[in-house]
């Protein structure tokens, strides 16, 4: 187990020591989808705002400008006027970064983030647009509120392991690696999702070197109330077979189901969750006896459980009206990467 870690843990590292559009997806990931991209015009890394209410995601260009999806602008329009919610974001966030803020400097942020978004509350949405852009003088405020990142990476392996040989220009391998880091203490913590898919060409190899899943929290000490004491600790490590969940077709990807935690016990004593952060790696293989540089794209994505709440209206005689849940999932933008046969 500590072998395959340390592999592994390498291609994403800085992501896992940091402390978008919204799309809802009522299925399984049977249906994730594997598009056919060229490999010159790849997205950007994904940031956003997940909270149990508000799924907000974009991406940032290298000036700063801020794109994200229609459904996210609704969100962050709605986020801006739920002082609440906005209040819990900024403090998750800076516990969750080994920050101490007052109520004092929270209000303040709050207040700065609401002037220069302005703008922002002024926009409408535009049918024929699936996209709108915030200016980069903005891009400073969104990311001091943006409490979601992922990030997506594969390397050449060259070395065998139990079910495989190592690289070779007939025998192609590579692990691709999907991390997320999310800083947020969720009011439910039902079962959520990750999962890699590839185009065609490559296989999963599913031995216990091949496949890893990691699931980490940071939290702080649950009594006294914001106790400065925090703690970091893998709440799962899996590999091989326990690693991933077969409602997918391994040939074309994997995905792994997993329960978050809101609480967690840590040397005998409770902890709040104020970061969740994840690794998800799986090796991948062809054979290449023709030596064809053939190009590969592949994909990585989240996927938050939520309770959504519903009104439901019984027809009794005394025409009861009541509350009840339905589930919804919020996911990021997919992330989308390539690399050819030959890549280093």
């Amino acid at each position: 187990m500590a072998k395959s870690i340390f592999r592994v843990i390498p291609i994403c590292l800085s992501l896992l020591l940091l402390s978008g559009s919204m799309s809802a997806f009522a299925g399984n990931l049977a249906n994730f989808p594997v598009p056919d991209l060229s490999q010159e015009d790849l997205p950007a890394e994904c940031y956003g705002i997940l909270t149990d209410e508000y799924s907000i995601f974009y991406t940032q260009d290298e000036t700063g400008a801020v794109t994200m999806g229609q459904d996210s602008l609704a969100d962050l329009q709605s986020l801006l006027q739920d002082e609440q919610e906005m209040q819990k974001v900024i403090q998750d966030k800076a516990v969750a970064q080994g920050k101490s803020v007052t109520c004092f400097e929270v209000t303040q942020t709050i207040s700065r983030v609401k002037k220069e978004l302005r703008p922002a509350l002024a926009l409408q949405s535009v049918t024929n647009l699936p996209s709108v852009q915030l200016p980069a003088p903005m891009s400073d405020t969104v990311a001091t509120l943006h409490n979601f990142t992922q990030q997506l990476s594969s390397e050449r392996c060259d070395e065998a392991t139990s079910t495989s040989p190592g690289y070779s220009r007939t025998h192609i391998k590579r692990r691709l690696g999907y991390v997320w880091n999310w800083d947020y203490t969720p009011l439910w913590t039902l079962t959520d999702t990750v999962g890699i898919t590839w185009s065609q060409e490559m296989r999963a190899r599913t031995g216990d070197d091949e496949v890893l899943f990691v699931y980490m929290v940071r939290g702080r000490q649950e009594l006294p109330v914001n106790s400065p004491v925090t703690a970091l600790t893998a709440l799962e490590s899996s590999t091989g077979d326990n690693a991933y969940s077969r409602e997918i077709d391994t040939d074309r990807g994997l995905q792994k189901n997993y329960d978050i935690r809101s609480k967690f016990k840590y040397n005998g004593k409770d902890y709040v969750t104020t970061s969740h952060l994840g690794l998800f790696s799986v090796i991948v293989v062809a054979e290449n006896s023709d030596l064809k540089n053939i190009p590969i794209t592949y994909n990585g994505r989240y996927f938050h459980k939520m309770v959504v709440p519903a009104l439901t209206i019984s027809l009794g005689k005394d025409l009861n009206i009541g509350g009840s849940v339905a589930w919804a999932y919020a996911a990021p933008t997919t992330l989308v990467r390539g690399f050819y046969y030959f890549d280093n």
